[in-house]
């Protein structure tokens, strides 16, 4: 059992790192569809502009969590939604700037916001159905990531790396595998041996009682 855990134990961090490679990739091409990937209240974003430099940089990917409006307050940093006219076309997309304002309560507070590098507030008023949440962390790191896969032809290291994971998680679970089975043979063996030995031993004891019993005399 123990041999048993010990190899569970290291295959752990093989499978834990491939649902982190999935999970990382899955977020890298959701960003590049132009979709905000969720996962448990919280959402990735790619950040393409300067208006929040130096405190997030252009091409930072940054975590954002869904929160109560109630619990915003004035200096957060927030993500919302918005619809902005691109070549005479309206689209929907993500604007992360800090509050400056608050107005009101529950479901008609709203929220006036600025960018760090900007030099005076936005025009308009975020309303609690534009939230997306407020901003947690960005990452340098992810940001870079996004970059290099969402180049032309890198998309087969996405491939690559789940097939390399999975023959790693297939190989540990081929080898956990045959050591159950043999664990399973070497009980049976055990269990085989003891069976010989109590027979011997049940054999002996019978002689030894024959050869105990006194002859009755003719």
């Amino acid at each position: 059992m123990k041999t048993i855990l010990h190899k569970l134990g290291a295959a752990l961090p093989y499978l834990i790192f491939l649902l982190a490679v999935v999970l990382i990739l899955n977020v890298v091409f959701a960003l590049g569809r132009q979709e905000t990937p969720s996962f448990l209240g919280y959402s990735v974003l790619h950040i393409k502009s300067g208006s929040m430099e130096p405190s997030i940089m252009t091409g930072d990917i940054i975590v954002v969590r869904k929160t109560d409006p109630d619990d915003l307050e004035v200096g957060d940093v927030i993500t919302f939604k918005m619809r902005v006219e691109v070549d005479d076309v309206m689209i929907l997309t993500t604007v992360t700037h800090r509050i400056e304002t608050i107005s009101g309560v529950g479901a008609d507070r709203t929220f006036t916001t600025k960018g760090d590098a900007n030099n005076a507030a936005d025009t308009w008023s975020v309303t609690v159905d534009q939230l997306v949440g407020r901003y947690v962390f960005r990452s340098v790191l992810l940001g870079n990531v996004f970059q290099f896969v969402t180049a032309g032809g890198s998309s087969l290291i996405y491939v690559g790396a789940i097939v390399l994971f999975l023959l790693i998680g297939l190989s540990e679970g081929a080898s956990i595998v045959k050591l159950l089975a043999a664990q399973r043979k070497e009980q049976l063996e055990a269990e085989k041996k003891q069976l010989v030995a109590e027979l011997k031993e049940a054999i002996r004891n019978e002689e030894t009682a024959t050869i105990s019993e006194p002859k009755t005399p003719e």
